[in-house]
């Protein structure tokens, strides 16, 4: 798992994939996700952080409550991702609290995954 961490007032490209993950496994990232204590949204769009990525890529984006420490969510995920992802697939990772300035744009990708 590679953790994205975005510095302020970089510019953030999002849209939904032209090549999405397998639904099955998207459908398990998902529950993967939601099933970590403060995370109240997982989101699969194709991002492109200027500066910070080299190549657009699908990122698994996790909607946290502010309260909830990064560390201890992001160390669960990386947990359950080496169950989830086949050998040699890697995904990045954006973990976001839920007052985020870009989380109305990410749900407006149409990538959100139960």
């Amino acid at each position: 798992m590679r953790t994205i961490r975005v510095p302020s007032g970089s510019p953030v490209l999002l849209g939904a994939p032209a090549r999405p993950l397998d639904a099955a496994l998207a459908r398990s990232l998902g529950s993967l996700a939601t099933s970590i204590q403060g995370v109240k949204e997982a989101h699969l769009p194709e991002c492109f952080l200027m500066g910070v990525m080299e190549a657009p890529a699908q990122v698994l984006v996790v909607v946290h409550v502010p309260e909830i420490g990064v560390k201890e969510i992001e160390r669960e995920l990386d947990e359950g991702l080496r169950r989830l992802l086949p050998p040699g697939m890697e995904l990045d990772v954006w973990s976001i609290p839920y007052d985020h300035p870009l989380l109305q744009d990410i749900r407006s990708t149409g990538c959100q995954i139960p």
